[in-house]
């Protein structure tokens, strides 16, 4: 039979009419069973944006989909589709894919191409994994894989960075681990109906988190499961946030003396034991330290926020160690791998002053990295990280920069990077990637510059910098536990940053920064 008897009223009207929508619903089932799959001719329509299926008895999706390339909303719930195939991968348009109440039990990896991909919904499929291409997925907002069959979410689905709204219920996933807390634009996140015991604090790091559902789970936390009852997520989130500062403090719980009621609440018996050490963090005005930054920096890195810290004493046993650790866990959590913010340390002493930051051409910047032997240019450090990237087995495991390869996809293809240089015009920070072996800091380092840059905003700057100097606060409180000590200053000088023009961006801290630290740590702005 010719093809063009087959070909489908709808489909030969859109072709017609040069339209840019088709819409096919129930009444095409007797054609389907008859062809055995849907027009070909469909898929000769390069021109739609628009494509909805639905309500139909449609179980095998051709590969020839990948053929419109053009797609912007595709649309194929309620029918009957058992997989996907690996074309739909070629739809790098599409910004809305709906595929709820099918039969599908997996996804393809090449999803993971989807890159412009905002808004992703799997409601009642079969699903027991999704890819874990998905992390790829950097322009989804939104995404519903409720009512499948999953277990767990895979670990690159919190590299989803603009994910605000996730919703999973009625699964079996029994855990969430604590790298949710890298969805820093998460506000609704619905869990109802699943196997968890144990609520991750982490949870509430998510900063914009407003809705947060849990109810039907098996959760141990018996304040957790009033709150959870009463279905009010703000006081469930504040809770969380409590819980995980005082966990944060604690590393072990206080052995209950006489007298003393221990709490059903997580964190309640090691916060009176904490409340024992007080913090005096003192907050002086800006003096004669100021950075100049260049209107070039506007299109490649335009945020930074500095402050000076004194009085931490890495010389003590680990303190060093743990106070690196906390830039490395705060680079993969609340930085989002340094795809939001990158944070940097320097040894006061070996800066010199003024300083300033600008954007120059990869050829143009020479730097020795840390850790390094000669100075190199940024475009010879970039290239050699490409090379080692390639590299396995022992010689990588030998590699010292081996951990800043993950990070090569954040400048892989900038030809401008930004820079902070001294006065020398000594460069001494190269974000997101490294700092200078100059002002690298050491157990020996009494006095610090503490810098965050950005290129998302001025205000995830400041939160990143707040956060990572309550940790730093909060390793001190770990200290004086262990000396048993009962008081300790630490000293924030605010730095000034300014245009070429002498005009003011931003001074850090400001009166409204650090506002929200415990009560164990009291700040006093001289």
């Amino acid at each position: 039979m010719d093809d063009q008897l087959d070909v489908w009223p709808e489909v030969e009207l859109a072709r017609h009419e040069h339209r840019y929508e088709l819409v096919l619903n129930g009444g095409i089932d007797c054609r389907i069973q008859k062809q055995g799959g849907l027009d070909k001719t469909m898929f000769k329509l390069t021109n739609l944006n628009f494509l909805r299926i639905s309500h139909t008895c449609l179980s095998v999706l051709p590969d020839d989909i990948g053929n419109l390339i053009n797609l912007k909303n595709l649309l194929l719930d309620h029918n009957q589709l058992a997989c996907i195939p690996s074309t739909i991968g070629k739809l790098t348009k599409l910004k809305l894919l709906d595929l709820s109440y099918n039969n599908l039990d997996k996804l393809p990896d090449q999803m993971g191409q989807l890159t412009q991909l905002t808004d992703l919904n799997l409601i009642c499929n079969q699903l027991t994994s999704l890819p874990t291409s998905i992390g790829n997925l950097q322009s989804l907002a939104r995404m519903n894989v409720s009512s499948n069959k999953l277990d767990q979410l895979p670990d690159q689905l919190y590299q989803a960075s603009n994910l605000g709204e996730f919703r999973a219920a009625n699964n079996i996933i029994k855990n969430v681990t604590d790298d949710i807390a890298s969805l820093s634009q998460l506000k609704t996140l619905d869990l109802n109906g699943n196997k968890m015991e144990l609520v991750p604090h982490q949870i509430a790091l998510c900063s914009k988190l407003k809705e947060l559902t849990l109810m039907d789970n098996p959760v141990k936390d018996r304040k957790c499961i009033k709150l959870i009852k009463q279905n009010n997520s703000k006081l469930l989130i504040e809770y969380l946030r409590t819980v995980n500062k005082k966990e944060s403090l604690t590393k072990r719980p206080r052995q209950k003396e006489a007298g003393d009621e221990l709490s059903d609440q997580p964190g309640d018996q090691a916060s009176a034991k904490l409340e024992e050490y007080v913090i005096s963090l003192d907050i002086f005005p800006v003096q004669d330290v100021t950075i100049s930054s260049s209107s070039s920096v506007q299109d490649v890195r335009p945020y930074l926020v500095c402050c000076i810290l004194k009085g931490v004493d890495l010389s003590h046993p680990d303190m060093f160690k743990r106070f690196i650790a906390v830039q490395t866990k705060l680079h993969d959590t609340i930085c989002n791998k340094r795809m939001l913010a990158t944070i940097a340390t320097h040894d006061l002493s070996k800066i010199e002053f003024p300083l300033t930051y600008q954007a120059k051409e990869r050829e143009e910047i020479s730097i020795l990295p840390l850790d390094g032997e000669c100075i190199v240019t940024a475009k010879q450090f970039i290239d050699q990280l490409i090379k080692d990237s390639n590299v396995t087995g022992q010689t990588k495991r030998k590699n010292k920069n081996s951990g800043l390869q993950k990070y090569l996809t954040l400048v892989k293809e900038s030809k401008i990077l930004a820079c902070l240089m001294d006065c020398n015009n000594t460069v001494i920070s190269l974000p997101p990637l490294v700092n200078s072996e100059k002002t690298k800091i050491s157990p020996t380092s009494k006095e610090m510059l503490l810098e965050v840059t950005s290129v998302k905003s001025l205000a995830a700057c400041k939160k990143v910098m707040d956060t990572l100097i309550e940790n730093i606060t909060e390793l001190v409180v770990d200290l004086n536990k262990d000396q048993e000590s009962t008081s300790k200053s630490l000293v924030l000088e605010q730095v000034r940053i300014g245009n070429q023009e002498g005009g003011l961006k931003v001074v850090y801290p400001s009166r409204t920064d650090l506002t929200s630290f415990r009560k164990e740590i009291f700040i006093r702005r001289n």
